[in-house]
């Protein structure tokens, strides 16, 4: 359980990364005017039946996943399931908001510096990646494999456009498990649905 943990903030921190790299206009000062504590008691939307939600939009995950209150990040849910390091899968959702004066997003320009941030690392490598529609919004899906200590893992990651904010879908599984996982990840994406 503790590895499934290690993972799961080490792809919260990932996400944290690569989603601050193609937007240069992020609207900080809602973040910072938040002290660490008000930050640690906030919980990210709401996580009930196997739906998760926030103000903005839901996505069904269905059973057996655990929300892991952990992560204290105001914009950041993070999900696991199993409980060993050969059997285990994570799911990620963060939001980005950006200033309401920037400029709308290229969705083509963004998956590309993504993808080019992914590559330059060693331990990554993007092995497929494609534009796609999510609820009727602009998006691309990365699939990526990656090793970290002495395990091999799968990561699909989902970008999703809305104006100028950037939501990000993030799956994560161990290379075992991901064969039979990914068609319920991408099932489980396919549920993303923003909210009028």
């Amino acid at each position: 359980m503790k590895k499934i943990k290690k993972l799961s903030v080490l792809t919260v921190i990932l996400i944290m990364i690569f989603s601050f790299f193609g937007c240069e206009s992020i609207d900080d000062s809602k973040a910072s005017s938040n002290t660490a504590t008000e930050a640690a008691s906030e919980k990210y939307g709401n996580f009930k039946d196997g739906v998760f939600s926030t103000n903005k939009y839901s996505i069904e995950l269905g059973t057996g996943w655990v929300q892991d209150d952990s992560v204290s990040d105001s914009k950041i849910a993070v999900f696991t399931r199993g409980n060993s390091s050969k059997s285990y899968s994570s799911i990620n959702m963060r939001e980005e908001h950006r200033d309401e004066n920037a400029e709308q997003i290229d969705v083509d320009e963004y998956k590309e510096n993504a993808i080019s941030q992914y590559n330059s690392m060693s331990d990554y490598k993007v092995t497929n990646s494609k534009s796609v529609k999510i609820d009727n919004r602009d998006a691309f899906e990365l699939y990526i494999d990656l090793k970290t200590n002495s395990q091999k893992l799968k990561l699909i990651q989902c970008y999703i456009v809305n104006d100028t904010d950037i939501y990000t879908y993030s799956f994560i599984s161990s290379s075992d498990e991901y064969k039979k996982e990914k068609p319920n990840a991408e099932k489980i994406l396919k549920t993303f649905k923003f909210k009028q």
